[in-house]
């Protein structure tokens, strides 16, 4: 008798252990789909200090030029004086209509131009080839997504592939991922992507607003880096919307 009461407590337990355990596994499910909203814990890694990981997001009216991120930085590095450069991270980016074709076929597809550190805010993993660098003299590189890759080449690896975009000529670098959780592609959509820099978005006579900026930085006091964020872009409320990402998730 007392080894079937035994027993029964030790299932019983296991059920409330399990059941206990259930909104630990959707909460860090969720967490993993979301790894974009963890660039502060990702950058701060073993520093003690403070991060905050905070995203503006602008009106299209305020045509914030690519060529801005200096003076973005000058701003920061005015408002978080007495913090080195290496204690934060800025990325910009912006999305618009593009053509982009080979020689056989031409498909208009969903640009996305960046700036800074875009990388840390977004980890896309590259099936093929490497990510363009920003400082690189001729500013020609492209990413495409896998979708787009197949459909123009029926292949993904294409480092070293020539296409055009708006007809100016470029050349493949790598191919990204497609995203592979629900949530994910939900978002992401069914738009084939290619990214570029914004060195070639201005060869590519593009007038293009840029929509995004997001900001790993210093966080003594709660919403010190989202007000820092603000004070940099010189942008009123009205025009723009400051989130803070750390702790969303």
């Amino acid at each position: 008798m007392r080894l079937r009461s035994r027993s029964v407590c030790l299932i019983l337990a296991a059920v409330l252990l399990l059941i206990a355990l259930i909104p630990f596994w959707f909460w860090m499910r969720i967490r993993s789909d979301f790894v974009e909203q963890t660039a502060a814990e990702r950058w701060k890694g073993r520093n003690s200090a403070r991060f905050a990981q905070v995203s503006a997001y602008l009106d299209e009216s305020v045509r914030l030029d690519p060529v801005q991120e200096y003076e973005i930085r000058q701003n920061l590095e005015t408002e978080l004086a007495g913090e080195s450069e290496e204690s934060w991270v800025l990325a910009l980016s912006g999305f618009c209509t593009v053509t982009v074709s080979d020689e056989n076929e031409q498909v208009s597809v969903r640009g996305i131009c960046t700036a800074g550190s875009y990388n840390h805010f977004h980890p896309i993993q590259m099936v093929s080839g490497s990510w363009y660098d920003p400082q690189d003299v001729n500013q020609d590189g492209v990413v495409l997504d896998m979708q787009l890759a197949w459909r123009l080449f029926g292949g993904y690896d294409l480092e070293g592939f020539a296409l055009r975009v708006n007809g100016v000529p470029v050349q493949i670098v790598g191919v990204v991922r497609l995203p592979e959780s629900k949530i994910e592609q939900e978002i992401y959509g069914e738009t084939p992507t290619i990214w570029f820099s914004t060195g070639l978005m201005k060869r590519l006579g593009l007038d293009m607003p840029i929509t995004c900026v997001e900001a790993v930085l210093p966080d003594s006091v709660s919403h010190f880096a989202a007000d820092k964020l603000k004070k940099a872009l010189g942008i009123t409320e009205e025009y723009s919307d400051i989130v803070e990402n750390t702790g969303r998730f």
